[in-house]
């Protein structure tokens, strides 16, 4: 599926992974698990073990509430901009190259579109992470 048609809570499940959660196989679950009804993500302590899972609903929900979302264009310094289509653009990385710079990576600018700030810059987000495209094999 194209990154800039991903939408709701399947948006979220994408940032969650491009955040380092991993998506759990329905056969892996438990049955209380499954119960949830909803995406499940492995979280990781500190020191890489295994800290448990939880429903995609305890991440929050960085493609609808600041408080989720905000954090992340924060720190991945995402730039968000009105575009004149009436959409949101969403821009991550400064367009550097290696070329005489002596750094060992370059950052290409990765530019998506969405209904909202939060869509767009989310969006940009997981096209960072994963291209511009992703499987469902890639999630689990």
């Amino acid at each position: 599926m194209k990154v800039e048609e991903l939408t709701g809570a399947e948006l979220d499940y994408w940032v969650a992974l491009a955040d380092g959660r991993e998506g759990v196989a329905e056969s892996d679950l438990d049955e209380d698990e499954r119960a949830w009804g909803e995406p499940v993500l492995y979280w990781y302590g500190s020191n890489g073990e295994l800290g448990g899972t939880e429903p995609l609903s305890n991440y929050g929900s960085p493609s609808t509430d600041w408080s989720s979302g905000g954090p992340i264009i924060e720190r991945e310094r995402i730039t968000v901009q009105a575009s004149q289509a009436g959409d949101w653009r969403a821009f991550l990385g400064d367009g550097t190259t290696n070329a005489g710079t002596g750094r060992s990576r370059s950052e290409p600018i990765i530019a998506t579109r969405g209904d909202t700030p939060l869509v767009a810059a989310m969006r940009a987000y997981v096209a960072s992470k994963f291209g511009e495209e992703v499987s469902q094999e890639e999630a689990q």
